[in-house]
């Protein structure tokens, strides 16, 4: 101990003293040797999850939560986000993509970062918010853009899906989006204000032909939204719901109703997901003296 080392001192026995002195640094040496070690497996379990946060993150700024990252509305309403001074919380099922969007965002002078969190698991999504939280800040606006899948192209029909895809896809459409908003609705509650905005679709409306797996979550989706928006509005939380009605321009889109990787019709009948993103903003925007609940969105050639 220090106080040995003191006694052997005040003997003035130097050797005895180098030799305290010796089994000390290498007992320390001893207990700080699985240290690096230790860091750097944690070190490598977070970059699985997350990026670094930018170090002014959620300075005094709102933090905007997206969760469906890609090239087109989810990509799109992040960097929107970001330019408008807010911190984005960019949140993927595979990390690199998400920390695409995040640098995308970086690159023109905003702040965010990648998450990785699947959206088939409820408790993916309520841990992911758990930390955006804690390494972030509350979060002031979600935005839910994950989106069901019809699993081909053409979609089939009722005799070829599986229940369990099925199931897969009101959990991925619906139920991970109600995780993901209970999550995050108490501190919106408790600051009386924030915004939670679900992407929807025409499939919320009607449920057409071999789209069972698509408007069934939709269907879903829609209701949640209703729900949600009677109980938070008096609280102070704005819960939106917006239908897209029409194709959005993306390389996905392309691939599907395009030729040789080319449209086949004019840019400005598919929805642009920068203009999308403009009318996301302008809701979480709005004056709580007027509220926008249902948004639908379509080009001007979208038939309805």
């Amino acid at each position: 101990s220090g106080r040995g080392i003191r006694v052997l001192c005040d003997r003035g026995d130097r050797s005895a003293r180098h030799k305290a002195a010796s089994t000390m640094l290498g007992a320390l040496r001893l207990s700080l040797r699985p240290l690096p070690v230790l860091a750097a497996a944690a070190a490598a379990t977070a970059a699985t999850l997350h990026s670094a946060p930018p170090p002014s993150a959620a300075a005094g700024k709102e933090v905007a939560v997206v969760c469906g990252i890609g090239p087109g509305i989810g990509g799109s309403v992040a960097k929107r986000f970001g330019r408008e001074g807010m911190v984005v919380a960019c949140v993927s099922r595979r990390l690199s993509s998400a920390e695409e969007a995040a640098e995308a965002i970086r690159a023109e002078g905003g702040e965010a970062v990648a998450f990785a969190a699947d959206a088939s698991s409820p408790r993916d999504m309520v841990d992911v918010m758990k930390r955006i939280k804690a390494e972030i800040a509350p979060p002031t606006c979600l935005v839910y853009n994950i989106g069901p899948s019809i699993g081909s192209w053409p979609p089939p029909g009722a005799t070829d899906i599986s229940i369990d895809f099925l199931q897969t896809q009101i959990t991925v459409g619906c139920t991970s989006a109600f995780a993901a908003a209970q999550a995050v609705l108490p501190d919106m509650v408790a600051a009386g204000k924030g915004t939670i905005i679900f992407t929807g679709a025409t499939a919320a409306l009607r449920g057409s032909a071999s789209f069972i797996t698509l408007s069934v979550p939709k269907f879903g989706l829609r209701s949640l939204a209703q729900s949600l928006a009677r109980e938070m509005h008096p609280k102070g939380v704005h819960v939106a719901h917006v239908i897209i009605d029409g194709p959005v321009l993306s390389p996905s889109t392309v691939a599907k109703m395009g030729r040789d990787g080319r449209p086949t019709r004019p840019l400005d009948t598919f929805l642009d997901p920068s203009d999308v993103a403009d009318a996301y903003l302008a809701l979480h925007r709005q004056p709580r003296s007027c509220w926008t609940h249902e948004l639908e969105l379509r080009p001007y050639s979208e038939k309805w």
